[in-house]
């Protein structure tokens, strides 16, 4: 090993153990402080031993990698994804904007640093979408820097395959960001992306959302003669949300937003006649407000035109329980 060293040949940690690796590196730290195999071994024994230091521990060893190292942008790579974690672990404390400038200032150091040569294409798209999950979350975005790390991951997109995580988060920035300007259009544009190749992403249900009341508001506009086939789609878009954001007692009391997908896709479904799925749906928001006035009276009205005599009857008569005859309810 030493002759190789001293000869300039290639090492490689192929088959080798991690703690042998680990080994390896110190050894060749002290022995050949100054040679490239050690500069390369500083890297690869941060490398390791990262995943059993403090985030924080883990951003001053990589900070310490100067840009002479032959890993250097490898550092920053590492570096950038150290200081998101600290970002996103700060939250909304007072530390949060100090980490998401430490986020921005890591991802410029990774892209000035970066040559033709050196260049990954999953890698760049990572570092570039770290620093604009930092910049989509900040009040009074600075478009110059979002253009400057958009610009480079829109670059790349096409060279990732259709399924690559970074091009469906890339999409959901782009999505973001659109919202942010009010541009609706755009928005649009990226939501359908989402809910086309996101599938099965933490991106696919605020997609959704929009694709669903998009489907939604082309119903409302459509000519009379194209209200049905409009009303068709725009429950298929309900029913994914549905599927999607749950229906389960619990989760329809404690979000709005689930209540609402139901209730929609149940009126939705009564409108193109489908009155077996539109019970099916009401009988999902009874479950979590059994004595809701407005859902029973709903679903009776579904239960008579699916001509389910009995049991709209028995609604009915559940409605008018208590109440005195004359009153607006009676």
């Amino acid at each position: 090993l030493r002759r190789r060293v001293e000869s300039g040949g290639a090492l490689s940690c192929g088959g080798v153990t991690e703690s042998a690796q680990a080994f390896l590196a110190a050894w060749l730290r002290r022995e050949f402080p100054d040679s490239g195999p050690a500069r390369k071994a500083e890297f690869q024994l941060t490398r390791l031993q990262s995943g059993n230091r403090s985030v924080d521990d883990r951003v001053r060893k990589w900070q310490a990698i100067t840009a002479d190292n032959p890993d250097y942008l490898a550092s920053r790579y590492e570096l950038c994804a150290a200081r998101l974690t600290q970002w996103r672990e700060a939250a909304n404390g007072s530390q949060a904007a100090e980490f998401g400038a430490e986020v921005l200032k890591a991802a410029r150091q990774y892209w000035e640093a970066a040559t033709a040569k050196e260049r990954r294409v999953t890698s760049d798209v990572r570092v570039a979408l770290s620093a604009l999950e930092v910049l989509a979350s900040k009040p009074g975005m600075d478009e110059q820097e979002i253009a400057y790390f958009e610009s480079r991951a829109s670059s790349l997109a096409s060279k990732l395959p259709m399924d690559a995580s970074e091009l469906v988060e890339l999409h959901y920035r782009q999505f973001q960001l659109a919202r942010y300007r009010s541009d609706a259009v755009a928005a649009s544009r990226e939501a359908t992306w989402l809910s086309e190749h996101g599938r099965g992403s933490s991106f696919e249900l605020p997609a959704l959302v929009v694709v669903a009341q998009d489907a939604d508001e082309a119903y409302r506009k459509a000519a009379p003669n194209e209200r049905r086939e409009y009303a068709r789609k725009a429950a298929d878009a309900y029913r994914r949300l549905v599927d999607l954001s749950g229906d389960t007692p619990e989760t329809i009391r404690s979000k709005t937003n689930a209540r609402v997908a139901v209730s929609r896709l149940a009126q939705l479904r009564q409108e193109v006649g489908d009155y077996p799925a539109a019970i099916g749906a009401l009988e999902t928001l009874l479950r979590a407000y059994p004595n809701d006035k407005s859902y029973l009276r709903r679903i009776a009205l579904a239960e008579f035109q699916a001509e389910r005599w009995a049991a709209s009857l028995e609604r009915w008569r559940r409605l008018v329980a208590g109440l005195e005859k004359g009153q607006a309810e009676w």
